[in-house]
């Protein structure tokens, strides 16, 4: 019984992620193809959605020192630092295959960002007067997948303790906040334009998809945790508290002091 639930679990998230990595590999090539061939309705929206958020950045100074403290709390170093922290969370809880996912995700992140902007050769965002100036190439952000991968990973390793529903919503909540943040970071410092934020978000969500689907972690190879039903010796799927399984709860409750 056990293992066809956990078959079956495994064969339904196979499925999902097989669906979000075509997306969102379809979503990367449309992208690089209209930057490719310089679209114009693409760069018109870039450039209306860049350039009022890089001149109000630029005219209050605390939002430009707190956008610059986000880019480099997110960097590479700090991403670096991020990732080694939660390889050895999950290394030391014993469960050495998320480990290995999580370094598997972030290189497969890093190199896939690297080599398809070095292909697509986009050039930074030209400002008459510019926040900061980079001169290594656009698309996609390194930032944005960067920090969809890393979102990926503190929900894995959240996942992988039994801890209660709120607090895995709470963690959901929290890293799509975290991305949103981020992403807005490389546009209001005017270093990016919007699709190579939106480039970056899909080829990030690929990379965890894909990495998934290749060598998935423990907690994809399983079904729901199982612990004994309260006030029985039946199992059932974990609960948030200790309270009875569904089939015998009524029985329970009927049951006296």
């Amino acid at each position: 019984m056990s293992e066809l639930r956990d078959r079956s679990f495994a064969a339904a998230h196979r499925r999902t992620l097989v669906l979000v990595a075509l997306v969102c590999a379809g979503v990367v090539v449309a992208l690089a193809g209209l930057v490719v061939a310089q679209w114009s309705p693409l760069l018109r929206l870039d450039h209306a959605i860049g350039r009022p958020a890089e001149a109000f950045t630029l005219q209050h100074g605390g939002l430009t020192r707190g956008l610059l403290w986000v880019e480099s709390a997110f960097g590479t170093l700090g991403t670096a630092v991020y990732v080694a922290v939660l390889v050895v969370t999950a290394w030391r809880r014993g469960d050495g295959r998320l480990a290995r996912w999580l370094v598997l995700v972030t290189v497969t992140t890093a190199t896939s960002t690297t080599a398809l902007k070095v292909l697509v050769h986009r050039d930074r965002p030209v400002w008459v007067d510019p926040v900061q100036t980079l001169t290594t190439f656009s698309y996609p952000s390194g930032h944005a997948s960067a920090i969809v991968a890393g979102a990926a990973a503190v929900i894995a390793v959240v996942l992988s303790f039994q801890v209660s529903r709120a607090a895995r919503r709470g963690c959901v909540v929290g890293a799509f906040l975290l991305v949103l943040l981020v992403g807005a970071d490389r546009v209001m410092l005017g270093v990016h334009n919007l699709s190579d934020v939106a480039g970056g978000y899909a080829l990030g969500l690929f990379c965890v998809a894909a990495t998934t689907l290749l060598y998935p972690p423990s907690l994809f190879r399983r079904g729901p945790a199982v612990r004994s039903c309260a006030g029985c010796s039946s199992q059932s799927a974990l609960h948030d508290d200790n309270t009875p399984c569904r089939q015998h709860r009524p029985t329970h409750a009927q049951q006296g002091p």
